[in-house]
């Protein structure tokens, strides 16, 4: 257990942030029984914690921020792009 604390405390913040974020993923997997491709997401999971945590040893953090929050920024501005679109077809409708 003393292992597993010292690997946790030695990953850089954007690592520890993935691996929070999918230890809830997959656990969101298991609660919905879709079980079939878990072992092929907690490998991912290992091995791009531990690639952000090497990227950070290298000096690039600010790299490894971007990798972990890109997918998010992403879906927001897909949303966004969306609902203006969206907005905008309810407009000529009403017209």
């Amino acid at each position: 257990m003393t292992g597993l604390i010292d690997t946790w405390q030695n990953l850089c913040t954007p690592a520890q942030l993935y691996a929070i974020l999918s230890v809830v993923s997959i656990l969101t997997a298991v609660a919905r029984g879709s079980v079939s491709a878990l072992i092929p997401q907690i490998l991912m999971a290992v091995v791009w914690t531990f690639a952000l945590s090497w990227i950070c040893t290298k000096g690039w953090t600010t790299a490894a921020w971007v990798l972990v929050l890109f997918p998010f920024i992403l879906l927001l501005l897909v949303l966004f792009f969306v609902g203006l679109a969206f907005t905008k077809t309810e407009r000529r409708r009403s017209a």
